[in-house]
């Protein structure tokens, strides 16, 4: 994803995905500081990595990389969806 936004400092850059992270006073940005850290988990949970590019001024790129079958010590972790009983009709 790409925008062309205000971009983000290089020392706020390594801290994007931290949970509740804010860059700068909390009023000045709108939001609870989860969102990326939310996105990280899910990315990481299936196996990929996820990454942000900015500079300021012009905007950030976030990246995402997916693996196209978990591995097999992953998968092997998973537990199988269980079906819940029908109900009577």
């Amino acid at each position: 994803m790409q925008d062309e936004g205000i971009g983000i400092t290089p020392e706020h850059l390594p801290h994007v995905f931290e949970r509740f992270y804010k860059p700068g006073p909390q009023q000045a940005i709108s939001g609870l500081g989860v969102g990326l850290y939310i996105c990280q988990e899910i990315v990481e949970r299936h196996g990929g990595r996820i990454w942000a590019e900015s500079e300021v001024g012009k905007g950030s790129t976030f990246r995402v990389e997916l693996p196209l079958a978990p591995a097999a010590s992953e998968a092997a972790k998973v537990p199988p969806v269980r079906q819940s009983p029908s109900r009577p009709g």
